[in-house]
């Protein structure tokens, strides 16, 4: 089949003699109608030594063309469903090909009156947000009737706010019940308060952090910070309250020194942790997690309601026509960050 992979050295590449993904238990087999593109696939694809010939890619729109032992044919045979899978950490069934192997958990049944360029900017940001704000900050799910959750009281910051995993951490913080504000660029300030933000401010301002202070009367609690570099970690930390104790905040990416290690607990987000399989991440052996598996199939489960009822809105999109082969020329240019507030898709 026709696919993009490792060529070995660093890079990828198309090819039309791939391996077709076996059928597993508890799997579902689809053709590839979009495939979404997220930061760690170029990470990966430039900067890890991969097996040549292995496949890449992680979110994903499909048609469901065959389904395991375990898994529901009346449900799922024809269903339009989209998900996300380990990429290049799962030689077969990842996402840039024309055929995927994923869990039938971990995909969601795309709502008719949901574009699939639409559904394919979910899965991986969706879940990384959710992952830091409903489990490891403990805010509920959104309420699949649309009615809000009972406030917090409390402030809710997100850096990075018009990123992919950003404007879904806005949403879901809204909607358990505290009130967002968010940083981002000025030109994306609309586009977030419609989101929920109460107050956006732009990354810019030599005085954000005190702006943040000042307009929350000094009340962040919690925080997501979907950049996770040094600088805007500890700008994050520095905007949390001076009353905080045991306050959090959720990274994408490792750490660095705490300067409030008293007051706020920094916790990495780890999406990955959701596959219920085993695998090489970076050289460390990764094991699944079953309460981050369990979660996801929770979030899954009520994910069409939210997105027919618009609780949930999707990111806007930047397509890619032209198939697989164009693949490699719009991970480039999404690798090189001239773009913002939108999620590559690439039409198959």
């Amino acid at each position: 089949m026709k696919a993009v992979v490792a060529d070995g050295e660093q890079g990828i590449e198309y090819v039309t003699n791939a391996e077709k993904p076996t059928l597993t238990k508890g799997h579902l087999l689809g053709r590839v109608l979009h495939i979404g593109l997220n930061p760690i696939d170029w990470k990966i694809a430039y900067n890890v030594p991969i097996p040549k010939g292995a496949i890449g890619g992680t979110d994903f729109v499909a048609i469901v063309e065959e389904v395991g032992e375990g898994v529901d044919a009346s449900k799922y045979m024809g269903a339009r469903v989209a998900g996300w899978v380990p990429g290049f950490f799962s030689i077969s069934g990842s996402a840039w090909a024309e055929y995927v192997c994923a869990d039938a958990k971990l995909v969601y049944l795309v709502p008719d009156s949901i574009s699939s360029l639409e559904a394919c900017t979910l899965p991986c940001a969706l879940t990384t947000a959710s992952q830091g704000i409903h489990q490891r900050i403990g805010l509920p799910l959104p309420r699949p009737d649309g009615s809000a959750n009972p406030s917090r009281r409390k402030w809710f910051l997100v850096w990075g706010a018009s990123s992919a995993v950003g404007q879904y951490a806005v949403q879901l913080a809204k909607l358990g019940g505290c009130d967002v504000v968010a940083i981002c660029s000025d030109k994306n300030a609309e586009k977030i308060k419609k989101l929920g933000a109460s107050f956006v401010f732009d990354y810019h301002d030599c005085q954000v952090v005190e702006k943040i202070k000042q307009a929350t009367d000094d009340s962040v609690f919690f925080g997501f910070d979907a950049i996770s570099l040094p600088q805007t970690i500890t700008k994050c930390i520095m905007a949390f309250s001076l009353e905080a104790k045991a306050a959090k905040l959720i990274t994408v990416l490792g750490p660095p020194e705490n300067p409030r290690e008293e007051a706020v607990d920094i916790i990495t987000a780890f999406s990955f942790s959701l596959f219920n399989e085993k695998f090489d991440f970076y050289g460390e052996t990764v094991q699944g997690n079953n309460e981050d598996y369990e979660h996801t199939t929770k979030l899954f489960e009520v994910l069409p309601t939210l997105l027919e009822k618009g609780i949930i809105v999707a990111n806007s999109i930047r397509e890619f026509k032209g198939g697989l082969e164009v693949i490699p020329d719009a991970l480039r240019e999404f690798s090189s960050g001239n773009h913002s507030a939108v999620k590559f898709v690439i039409n198959v």
